[in-house]
């Protein structure tokens, strides 16, 4: 169990430095996801639209969820700006999202499988993860690679997405997960631009999760609105489960 869950902030971090592009109307509904044996249920993050419905959108979806399992992660859910959302659907999308959010369940092992872990302590979990510190230029060379392995496959262009320059913020906040800062500058299609994120990670109802905020850094009033939307979400996600 200890080597298990040694190994998760490694593959949580991969899913916030992969994660740069993921029907109008602004679900409201809360979303069922399952995970090894578990069950939870993910709140809509206030002011985003669900990604998928739309032929253009499902593709990006499904680029998406094959560079997070190559990175070891499980997406469970995926919101974007609905005006980005708008675009995409009318094939107006430039490549540059004005914001993001993605959850995923951190996949265990040598093996990669869903695992979740009832009996152990949320309150450890969230001290193992305050404490441990990435190693980003391992986290980013694996990145890298699954974003590679994707683009190829759904863009024929292994360097449709890249991200270089990553910035650690460190922890700057713990209430019910733990939350950390990071800024990176992506390379999508026309635009080269610097991403502000705050990545979130819980164990809830046994299952290892990371959800994370992102939007196109503007100064650091971006990493303070991002990180009041993450502490809201993390709030939202104890009550919802």
């Amino acid at each position: 169990m200890t080597n298990h869950i040694s190994k998760l902030p490694t593959l949580a971090l991969l899913c916030f430095l992969i994660t740069i592009i993921p029907t109008e109307g602004k679900a409201k509904e809360q979303i069922s996801a399952s995970f090894d044996d578990a069950f939870l249920n993910l709140p809509h993050p206030d002011d985003y639209c669900i990604l998928g419905g739309t032929s253009s959108e499902d593709k990006v979806l499904e680029w998406q969820t094959l560079a997070q399992l190559k990175a070891r992660n499980k997406v469970l859910a995926m919101w974007i700006g609905c005006k980005d959302k708008q675009k995409i659907q009318s094939g107006v999308f430039t490549g540059q999202l004005e914001k993001w959010v993605i959850v995923n369940g951190i996949l265990s092992g040598e093996e990669a499988t869903e695992r979740a872990y009832p009996n152990y302590d949320p309150e450890k979990y969230k001290q193992f993860m305050a404490g441990y510190e990435f190693d980003i230029e391992q986290i980013t060379k694996l990145a890298k690679k699954s974003i590679g392995e994707a683009n190829k496959k759904y863009f024929d262009d292994k360097n449709a997405v890249a991200i270089t320059g990553q910035v650690d913020l460190g922890v700057m906040s713990i209430t019910d997960a733990v939350h950390k800062g990071m800024i990176m500058r992506v390379n999508a299609g026309d635009y080269d631009v610097p991403v502000a994120g705050v990545m979130s990670f819980i164990l809830i109802n046994g299952i290892p999760l990371g959800f994370h905020f992102y939007a196109s850094y503007t100064n650091k009033k971006t990493i303070n609105r991002l990180l009041a939307e993450a502490e809201y979400y993390s709030a939202t996600l104890v009550h919802a489960n």
